[in-house]
């Protein structure tokens, strides 16, 4: 059985936004358990548009609202209000306003007045995710959605499926859709087993089944168990494990059986089982996607991008991309991104913590860097140390200092190492510019009428 195909309404007005509805519709696509549904797929309906647009909202199971500079017809408040009255999950995105085209703003003055009414709402009701560019926010639906798949969908509909509310062959469809099992809590999967379900990972296709007289083992990449319909035991498919016989047996059941089957054919099974625990326990990776951003919230390509685990990141669709063994994964699950770019004195980090969720997103945001400090000595005509002197940045009058024995000075800088800075010293009559990198070179100020 398949899994379900997850409805998500992409709800804005069109014009102004075009280029972002584009950019999700393609980010959606990528999730695969995701499909997109908006204004592009009506087709020519015979019913009014707002009657088609409800109705999709209607089947829809994920509301995402775009919101920028323009009210439009109505229809996007209307998606908006059908959703909550469906309680479907609701993100709610907003175009940052400084990048907004004067052209996009609303002119009718009766619509601007609503439109500030409904964003007021929205604030009011919703955490408001802010974007800057069609890319910064297919990344950010990307992140939300990923999330509410696994935390609120996926884990929701699998502890159902514990409990014995969900079909079981919808579960293992379900099952069969996870990477990396151990995404999901010890407890669920203890749960899940018990239910006669189980799920793993491996490269080739292992199938171990057969009664307690006629045991065999099957290896190949065709998956055949047996042309028999009767067929109990464990198979694994692929690269999942399914357990066809239910409920779970009687473990004096069991180990009865176990003690029938020939020594050399339980040997085998674990052997193969033992290598294969091997393997699981050495693929499973975390896949941390990382996108930067500058001071203006858009998205910087050419940043340098390094973790406090180590490791090469490599390009992907809208950003950077981390493969973080399980094995390198710290002992708190703690690190901490960090980028930079040095040619416009920009840094910046953020950390997260690595747990169940092995597709983790982060945003690391570049900051101006005004770490730096500035040192130095001032000196007269004849090489004298000054005791005294006034010096400070220009710009940062406020913060001066004064030279100690030796002429001696340091204060902060306010710019990134190695970035050029103004300094100014003065003593009564004199006083002398210069500029000089921030870092540890010393500068010489010389006074001098």
């Amino acid at each position: 059985m398949p899994v379900d195909i997850i409805q998500v309404f992409v709800s804005s007005t069109s014009l102004d936004l075009e280029p972002e509805r584009k950019a999700v519709e393609s980010a959606l696509q990528g999730l695969g358990e995701t499909k997109f549904v908006g204004m592009e797929y009506f087709g020519s309906r015979g019913e009014r548009t707002q009657r088609a647009s409800l109705d999709e909202v209607n089947r829809s199971r994920v509301y995402v609202g775009i919101f920028a500079g323009g009210y439009g017809s109505g229809i996007t408040e209307d998606e908006y209000r059908r959703a909550r009255q469906l309680e479907l999950p609701c993100f709610i995105y907003f175009k940052r306003e400084t990048d907004i085209s004067a052209e996009w703003l609303e002119s009718v003055a009766e619509k601007a007045a609503r439109l500030a009414a409904l964003k007021g709402e929205l604030r009011r009701q919703h955490t408001i995710n802010e974007f800057t560019s069609p890319e910064d926010l297919a990344c950010k639906v990307t992140a939300d959605l990923h999330r509410w798949l696994f935390d609120e969908y996926l884990t929701s509909r699998l502890t159902q499926a514990a409990q014995g509310a969900l079909p079981h062959n919808q579960a293992q469809a379900l099952l069969d859709a996870i990477i990396d099992p151990n995404a999901l809590s010890q407890s669920l999967r203890t749960q899940l087993q018990e239910r006669g379900l189980v799920i793993a990972r491996g490269e080739r296709d292992i199938a171990i089944g057969g009664n307690a007289s006629e045991s065999n083992i099957i290896t190949g990449d065709r998956n055949v168990v047996t042309e028999k319909t009767q067929i109990r035991g464990d198979v694994v498919r692929r690269d999942k494990i399914t357990i066809i016989n239910q409920p779970r047996p009687d473990p004096a059941k069991k180990f009865s059986a176990l003690t029938a089957i020939p020594v050399g054919v339980l040997g085998i099974v674990l052997v193969v089982f033992l290598f294969y625990w091997w393997g699981t326990s050495q693929r499973s990776i975390y896949r941390l996607r990382v996108t930067v951003t500058d001071v203006q919230g858009t998205p910087v390509e050419d940043a340098k991008v390094w973790s406090s685990v180590g490791g090469e990141p490599k390009k992907v669709a809208g950003g950077l991309q981390f493969d973080i063994p399980a094995a390198n994964k710290p002992l708190d699950g703690k690190l901490t991104i960090f980028a930079s770019k040095e040619d416009a004195f920009l840094t910046g980090e953020t950390g997260l913590t690595l747990s169940n969720d092995y597709n983790p997103a982060v945003i690391v945001n570049l900051k101006r860097d005004d770490s730096g400090k500035v040192r130095g000595q001032v000196v007269d005509g004849k090489n004298h140390a000054v005791t005294g002197a006034r010096v400070f940045v220009v710009g940062y009058q406020a913060e001066f200092v004064l030279t100690k024995d030796g002429g001696n000075f340091e204060l902060a800088a306010h710019a990134a190492l190695n970035q050029q800075v103004m300094l100014h010293a003065e003593k009564a009559r004199y006083s002398v510019n210069l500029w000089h990198p921030a870092g540890d070179t010393p500068a010489v100020l010389v006074l001098e009428r």
